[in-house]
């Protein structure tokens, strides 16, 4: 799973990310270690997510990745992309694998509370908002 939250503060940019490798270990900006989390409950609270907030599919490809969009002056957009185990063993031919996508853009600057968490344990929901603040 990955994370990325890129707010406007003004005019200076904000970027936040974060990788949860297929161990559970939580990693911010592609080398610092944050955490682990529960990846047996993490993958479950994951699959309800998608399920219930009607995540969307992208199909794997060779063509170019899609890009994120630069938030407004004093918004935010958040992206987070799901790569299921299956997806990758499928498409491990493939430039870009398939992967679940849920964004939101134009949120407020002061908006953390995103609906992933809600189905995350407390305790891994918490790690995540930490860094994400």
């Amino acid at each position: 799973m990955l994370i990325f939250k890129w707010c406007k503060d003004g005019n200076t940019d904000i970027k936040r990310y974060i990788k949860i490798d297929s161990l559970g270990n939580v990693i911010i900006k592609g080398q610092n270690f944050l955490g682990k989390v529960d990846m047996k409950a993490f993958t479950a609270c994951v699959h309800k997510f998608i399920k219930n907030e009607n995540v969307e599919k992208v199909k794997g490809s060779d063509g170019v990745a899609p890009l994120a969009d630069i938030p407004d002056k004093n918004k935010q957009n958040i992206y987070i992309s799901i790569l299921l185990t299956e997806d990758y063993i499928k498409g491990k031919h493939l430039k870009n694998k398939s992967y679940y996508s849920w964004s939101r853009t134009g949120l407020v600057n002061i908006d953390n509370d995103y609906p992933l968490f809600k189905y995350l344990p407390e305790k891994d929901a918490g790690l995540l908002k930490r860094f994400l603040e």
